[in-house]
């Protein structure tokens, strides 16, 4: 990924992702692919609990974010279509 962060703030928040994903990787000795993407993603549920925070309803948000993001990557227009579901159904 480009070492400087563009006027565009998709491509600025990846970059800063970027930086954050690799320092994960590092520490956590997990490779920079999908799988230690989804292992930064359970990892960072695991904060949430320790913080005292609802983890599904932050992934909801940000992947309501995430999608108007997406659809408008000017910025111009913030307000998503996007409603989000999570359903995690236990085994017992």
């Amino acid at each position: 990924m480009n070492s400087h962060p563009t006027r565009c703030p998709n491509t600025r928040g990846a970059h800063y992702a970027q930086t954050a994903f690799d320092a994960y990787c590092k520490a956590s000795l997990s490779d920079a692919n999908q799988e230690g993407l989804t292992d930064l993603i359970a990892d960072l549920g695991h904060l949430a609990e320790l913080l005292h925070l609802n983890f599904l309803d932050i992934v909801k948000a940000a992947l309501t974010h995430w999608e108007a993001e997406h659809r408008h990557p000017d910025g111009l227009e913030v307000v998503s279509a996007a409603s989000v579901t999570v359903t995690i159904q236990s085994r017992k």
